[in-house]
């Protein structure tokens, strides 16, 4: 669910005319599945807290940062001279991001938690990305295409 600054604090952000995707933290309010396995909800962060707080943060900082899917807002047009969303691999929000890179507009990393979402919950996921280990998709996709 996007918070209802999320717009206008990303949107501020492409006022640079080479800046092709704006992610933000994507933020879970029920626990990961090691939270609850473990019985750390109140003691451990969830998995993504590490990933979005510092490795993110990290690699904006030297350029590096990387749309994520959920939680961003990419250009339209430049997502359009690429063909869209990529459909042949199974990290098409990564590949967005290298293929945008290749026209010359970058992924920048707005820190600020702008949206939060619930994890799936008992569902089977059987999408390709599921199979690499990865199966806590949001409930909110929000990402935005702008001019």
């Amino acid at each position: 669910m996007p918070k209802p600054q999320f717009l206008t604090r990303t949107l501020a952000l492409t006022q640079e005319p080479d800046i092709g995707v704006v992610q933000t933290p994507q933020h879970f309010f029920n626990p990961d599945p090691i939270q609850t396995n473990l019985a750390l909800t109140r003691v451990w962060p969830d998995e993504q807290r590490f990933f979005f707080d510092v490795v993110m943060a990290s690699k904006d900082a030297w350029g590096g940062a990387f749309c994520c899917g959920t939680s961003s807002v990419l250009r339209f047009k430049p997502l359009m001279q690429i063909g869209g969303f990529p459909t042949d691999s199974v990290t098409e929000d990564y590949l967005v991001t290298l293929r945008l890179n290749e026209i010359g507009y970058r992924t920048i990393y707005l820190t600020s938690r702008s949206s939060s979402a619930s994890r799936r919950k008992g569902s089977r996921n059987t999408s390709p990305s599921a199979a690499v280990g990865r199966s806590g998709s949001c409930r909110f996709a929000g990402a935005a295409a702008v001019p």
